[in-house]
């Protein structure tokens, strides 16, 4: 993910991620509303219950997302919902897409990226960033 997602994701729940990820998030920028939304609710749930709850590792594995985090039930129902979001999502623009094997990589595209990997415009960064509100 682009490094000032990361950054924004890092500085609006610091308690959730103490020493940051160690590879930072792993996966592409479409699934940045998806993971900062599913992370809000992540991060209500540990004031809610003043649980110290902590996400280990953010990453896309056979083509959705996962996020591995120490919370309770209450916080997994979350990381299950953009699991289940991020496999019709694509992984580069956050459109529409399916989840289907290229080239022995399980991902999720969409029709204008199954081609593979693009750089994000700074236009597209951005735009992501205003899309969300603590």
């Amino acid at each position: 993910m682009n490094p000032r997602l990361t950054k924004r994701i890092f500085d609006d729940f610091p308690d959730l991620f103490p020493g940051n990820l160690m590879f930072g998030i792993e996966c592409g920028d479409g699934w940045f509303e998806i993971i900062y939304d599913a992370i809000k609710k992540i991060d209500q749930i540990s004031k809610e219950h003043e649980c110290n709850i902590t996400i280990s590792q953010i990453k896309e594995k056979f083509g959705t997302l996962r996020i591995y985090q120490s919370g309770p039930d209450e916080a997994e129902k979350f990381v299950d919902e953009a699991e289940y979001l991020s496999g019709k999502t694509c992984e580069l623009c956050g459109d529409k897409a399916v989840t289907t094997n290229h080239e022995g990589w399980v991902r999720t595209y969409c029709e204008a990226h199954e081609g593979g990997h693009e750089e994000p415009s700074n236009e597209m960064i951005s735009k992501l960033l205003l899309s969300v509100r603590k």
